[in-house]
């Protein structure tokens, strides 16, 4: 599993990453005392119907891209 497009998070807006092969897929995370923590509750897909893009993820998908991000910007700094 490969981390593309990543945006940093900001005061005002969370940080945001898809998987390469997910790209209609958003994964968004935020900035706790410069580690990124996931949101663990859901992801975004692309999806037309607005109240159908908000999607659970299993504890397992939570950890995994956990680790991800947190290996992705520990490489970039």
């Amino acid at each position: 599993m490969k981390i593309i497009n990543v945006a940093l998070p900001t005061s005002t807006q969370f940080g945001t990453f898809q998987v390469e092969g997910m790209e209609s897929t958003f994964f968004r995370f935020n900035d706790q005392s410069g580690f990124p923590v996931l949101d663990q509750f859901f992801f975004i897909e692309s999806e037309p119907n607005p109240d159908k893009r908000e999607r659970s993820m299993s504890a397992a998908m939570y950890l995994d891209l956990q680790a991800k991000i947190e290996d992705e910007l520990a490489t970039q700094k």
